[in-house]
């Protein structure tokens, strides 16, 4: 279906919801919703997506692409494997995956734009069996990784799931991380005798690089909390 302001009003049109009440659902002000309705607003950050297509009830592919059915499973006819099938969508978590990539060597440019390209549907009993001290599943997405200075934790590829409600690094992990506006995928750690921060490769041919977040930017994007890096048998 056409443009993203004509899905958003489509999907509201369905819900019976307002767009006061999508604000709200989203963390947003109303300007920014009568921006998506409008024409202004063409793509829609991740976080946005992802609660915009749960609170409406729509497939976020359908929202952010305009592909597939606007409703998940929809079906002419119901029988019991259907059943089964839609309530464990209904019970899932659909987790983004954004155009952001980033690096396990020398560092991936920053998107100015991040776009959706996909999601994928992930059980909420998966998620508090697996993942328990995530800061919440509406934080979670997945990017996918490039690069060989990770391996053998995860290689050239795979991709992750990360919390990106975590902007602080106060243990040790791998972390998403954008240094001089570069993009890393790294294991980062705090040296004891001065708080230094270090990222560091689990590959051990690549150096080890001290942060110096007082000349240039640093920021911590979020945490890697799973790698989805099924292989071929």
């Amino acid at each position: 279906m056409g443009t993203l302001s004509e899905r958003v009003a489509a999907a509201l049109a369905e819900s019976g919801r307002s767009q006061a009440e999508l604000a709200a659902a989203c963390g947003l002000k109303a300007a920014s919703v009568n921006d998506w309705l409008s024409g202004k607003t063409r793509t829609l950050k991740a976080a946005s997506a992802h609660r915009a297509a749960s609170f409406l009830g729509v497939n976020i592919l359908w929202l952010t692409e305009g592909r597939g059915p606007m409703k998940i499973l929809e079906r002419q006819h119901t029988d019991p494997a259907d059943s089964a099938l839609r309530t464990a969508v209904e019970n899932s978590v659909i987790i983004p995956l954004s155009n952001a990539w980033g690096s396990m060597g020398l560092g991936a440019p920053r998107p100015e734009n991040e776009v959706i390209v996909g999601g994928v549907a992930i059980s909420e009993t998966w998620l508090r069996q697996s993942l328990p001290r995530i800061s919440h599943p509406s934080k979670l997405a997945m990017i996918t990784a490039f690069g060989h200075s990770m391996a053998p934790t995860f290689e050239d590829g795979d991709t992750l799931i990360v919390d990106r409600g975590i902007d602080q690094i106060k243990d040790d992990g791998v972390f998403v991380a954008a240094y001089d506006d570069e993009i890393y995928i790294k294991r980062f750690q705090r040296r004891p005798t001065d708080k230094t921060l270090l990222m560091k490769s689990d590959n051990p041919h690549y150096e080890t690089i001290v942060i110096d977040a007082g000349k240039l930017k640093f920021e911590v994007l979020g945490k890697v909390v799973w790698v989805w890096n099924g292989r071929k048998l």
